[in-house]
């Protein structure tokens, strides 16, 4: 996929035995990275990883988070909810298959419940499926 092609939508199955909610993935705009929130800490967290891999998650948010949303455009910021409900930013710069990021920071505060929406014409749908629905575990295919 090139830099500005828009990702297909997929499937990602995961394992029921996780005990931990892991969901509201979305693709960064090049399609290289996905950013999600993930419970595995014990708080909804913000990571971005590689897409498909190999990688390990990073942690974006600081004290919790929710609704992850690229900068539309290039990808250089990444905002989401933090729980004391405040837009946050953290920098992005991607170095080949590499990601760094500065310090997240509150841009300001928002009404409890507010939803990020997604830009009109942005692919971000990541549907998790229990594995063994027609799909070996781990495996991301396009839908039909």
């Amino acid at each position: 996929m090139g830099d500005g092609e828009v990702p297909p939508d997929v499937i990602v199955s995961f394992d029921p035995a996780i005990d931990f909610y892991e969901g509201d993935g979305r693709f960064s705009p090049n399609g290289r990275w996905i950013a999600y929130v993930s419970e595995e800490s014990g708080r909804p967290e913000i990571y971005v990883q590689a897409f498909p891999g190999p990688g390990n998650p990073v942690v974006m948010s600081v004290e919790g988070g929710s609704q992850p949303m690229w900068r539309a455009n290039d990808g250089r910021e990444l905002f989401y909810m933090s729980p004391d409900n405040h837009l946050m930013v953290v920098p992005i710069s991607f170095a080949g298959s590499r990601i760094d990021h500065g310090k997240a920071g509150a841009l300001f505060p928002v009404r409890a419940g507010s939803r990020l929406e997604k830009p009109a014409g942005a692919s971000s749908n990541v549907r998790p499926v229990p594995s063994g629905q027609n799909q070996s575990p781990g495996e991301i295919r396009s839908p039909a």
